[in-house]
């Protein structure tokens, strides 16, 4: 089944219903790694601790020097006290929780990390193991032991559903939130039923040939009728997913300034 066979001629509801059998799935591809592997398959179990040393995540070491993955990787305590994994960096008065797409994890977000650092912000990047919402949330609370008074949340796919979810829960809920390619629902999250109690403000964005994301994206844009203040951007150019919009560097930059203009 493809996607396109799947919402064409669909109402935005039965096109978002596909979507969510499409991933459960495994059918729908570009939603994190080459081959999209089933996430629950591949994590390790929720809770589980982390081995002995720092984390590399595959990606955080360069030239084989360990002295980056050894000051930027953490475990910490997700809200439901489950030990969870993550890159920490940075320093500053307003923090950004990162949370990743299905069958990604911390590497795909450490590139933004880094910039978000270059620009003073501090940054925690979670390594999701599927339970994304307490996950974020002990993230954020991670982030204001550090210093932080302001908060921003940003997720890809999955992570950007979760982030949503993950905002109207905290109190107060984060500055800025921002959502890449989200579902309106993904397992037991739901994103559309969070979004008419966010009062953050929030930027929805997908790419036009990402239909059902795009449909997903336009429709929580609209539930969330009391952000502070609400963007949408469709990108025009092709079908990029989740952090894979970043490619086009007009995306980042679009996103760098809507946080930059909130967190002042």
């Amino acid at each position: 089944m493809t996607l396109s066979r799947c919402t064409a001629s669909l109402s935005r509801r039965t096109a978002s219903l596909c979507t969510a059998l499409l991933l459960a799935t495994g059918a729908l591809a570009g939603c994190g790694g080459d081959d999209e592997p089933d996430a629950k398959a591949t994590s390790p179990a929720a809770g589980a601790p982390s081995s002995s040393g720092p984390a590399d995540f595959g990606c955080m070491t360069e030239d084989g020097d360990p002295v980056e993955t050894k000051q930027g990787a953490i475990t910490f305590k997700s809200s439901e006290g489950d030990v969870t994994d993550g890159y920490l960096a940075g320093t500053g008065t307003t923090g950004v929780v990162l949370a990743h797409q299905r069958g990604g994890s911390v590497c795909e977000w450490k590139p933004y990390a880094d910039r978000l650092v270059e620009a003073g912000y501090q940054v925690l990047a979670v390594n999701s193991m599927d339970k994304d919402v307490a996950e974020i949330m002990g993230a954020a609370e991670l982030l204001k032991s550090k210093g932080a008074r302001k908060l921003v949340l940003m997720g890809a796919s999955k992570g950007g559903t979760a982030v949503l979810e993950a905002a109207v829960e905290l109190a107060p809920q984060p500055v800025v939130v921002v959502s890449l390619s989200a579902p309106e629902t993904y397992g037991t999250m739901d994103a559309s039923a969070a979004v008419p109690k966010l009062t953050s403000a929030a930027l929805f964005m997908a790419a036009v040939d990402d239909i059902s994301f795009a449909q997903a994206a336009q429709y929580l844009h609209k539930g969330a009728a009391e952000a502070k203040d609400k963007r949408l951007v469709i990108d025009k150019n092709g079908a990029a997913h989740g952090v894979l919009l970043f490619d086009h560097e007009q995306n980042w930059t679009t996103v760098e300034k809507f946080v930059a203009e909130h967190t002042k």
